[in-house]
């Protein structure tokens, strides 16, 4: 009777430890989580995000434990937009101003600041919804997926541009050493020389 008793108290003593060990790894995984994620956030690793296809925003590469392949990335230490292209050359745009707009006005931001040090890494334009998802990166500052985008640039000519993420998001061409930006009505905003268009092809946002 005892020697029945004393295995049955054993089995569940047994018991116990098992679920007590689970529990307290798993427990001990969370806080480790936390804890270098916020190490991460602290220390500026957050600074690069991963452009990856099939993703509305970019994702913050220290939360991405198995790296898929990408084709751009963002840093925000250095406002650097980049391209995995084999020869990369470093754009900036022609643009003279530029304002945000979020709900046809609602909220308004000025994009100059930004813009003045932004530079593309690439061998092809990126799109605009690439240049405001870098803008939200650098700013911490995100939008509902069913915001209005809009941007009210002034081109190196002095044009007004109302350029729309939806109707415009591959409006970008590299020229000269320089991202320009096509007219919605499809004149082009300088004289026409051989240019490089957007790569639709390309798993791009």
């Amino acid at each position: 009777m005892l020697s029945y008793l004393y295995h049955i108290f054993l089995i569940k003593s047994l018991t116990l430890w098992n679920t007590c060990s689970s529990y307290y790894s798993s427990l001990q995984q969370t806080l480790s989580r936390t804890y270098n994620d916020a190490k991460h956030y602290l220390n500026n690793h957050h600074a690069i995000w991963i452009f990856l296809p099939g993703h509305t925003l970019p994702l913050p590469q220290y939360s991405i434990s198995n790296l898929n392949p990408h084709s751009w990335k963002y840093d925000t230490s250095t406002k650097q937009l980049s391209y995995d292209a084999i020869n990369p050359v470093s754009y900036s745009f022609s643009w003279l101003s530029v304002t945000l707009v979020i709900n046809e006005g609602t909220h308004e931001y000025d994009m100059d600041p930004f813009l003045e040090s932004f530079r593309v890494y690439t061998d092809h334009p990126p799109t605009l919804n690439m240049v405001f998802m870098a803008w939200c990166a650098q700013h911490s500052l995100w939008f509902p997926n069913n915001s209005v985008i809009t941007m009210r640039v002034i081109d190196h000519l002095g044009n007004d541009m109302t350029l729309n993420l939806l109707d415009h998001n591959d409006s970008i061409t590299i020229h000269h050493g320089k991202l320009y930006t096509t007219i919605p009505s499809g004149i082009l905003p300088y004289e026409t020389y051989p240019m490089i268009r957007p790569n639709l092809s390309s798993n791009r946002l």
